[in-house]
């Protein structure tokens, strides 16, 4: 089963994807929370989190073949920004948590002006930035065919597949999540390989 595009498309600027653009990906491989007063704070955790997001869609844009990526609709890039929109408000949020900052204090544009006190923030958080989940979680997902998952009244199964955006057919292999929502197979295993959040919420899978 081939992945449609899953859109490449702009994200809204905000302070956290200010953030991200300012830290190489070179530079947040080598970060240490030793390093952050030293080399500017460049293990931000919000942009660590927010250019493995990137990679995901990345790799599953590149694993598409070119006539999918041909087809997203307007809609379908309308709701992608949508997603990236809040996606970004709620890492900024977490951003302005991890900072201690208060309702109407504004975030530093730059890692160059955190106080002492918001760098050892966070470097302490950069050990909880979200990646792949385990073979074993993944592998110990509840399979099901379409047909069994909508006569499930638990399942929360749409009409299409939310990662490659293939409308189901009633042969098709699934895949359970346990926030109850259901994609392909194929597709969800490739999509947990590289983030262990649900596509839809972002319920993590635990480990």
């Amino acid at each position: 089963m081939s992945v449609a595009s899953p859109a490449m498309s702009p994200a809204v600027s905000s302070p956290a994807s200010a953030l991200m653009m300012e830290c190489s990906p070179a530079k947040l491989d080598q970060v240490t929370p030793q390093t952050l007063t030293d080399e500017d704070a460049e293990s931000v955790a919000l942009a660590l989190r927010l250019q493995e997001e990137e990679r995901a869609y990345a790799r599953l844009w590149m694993a598409s073949p070119p006539q999918d990526r041909q087809e997203q609709s307007p809609e379908d890039e309308e709701s992608l920004a949508l997603a990236i929109c809040l996606q970004q408000e709620e890492d900024e949020a977490q951003l302005r948590a991890t900072l201690g900052l208060d309702d109407g204090e504004e975030v530093p544009g730059s890692p160059s002006n955190y106080s002492y006190e918001q760098l050892l923030r966070l470097g302490e958080s950069v050990g909880t930035v979200s990646k792949g989940a385990s073979s074993e979680a993944i592998g110990a997902l509840q399979r099901m065919s379409v047909i069994e998952a909508r006569n499930e009244a638990s399942v929360l199964l749409g009409d299409q597949c939310s990662i490659c955006r293939m409308e189901y057919e009633d042969e098709d292999e699934l895949q359970l999540l346990p926030c109850k929502h259901c994609e392909h197979a194929e597709c969800l295993t490739q999509w947990l390989k590289m983030s262990k959040c649900c596509p839809l919420c972002q319920a993590e899978l635990p480990a």
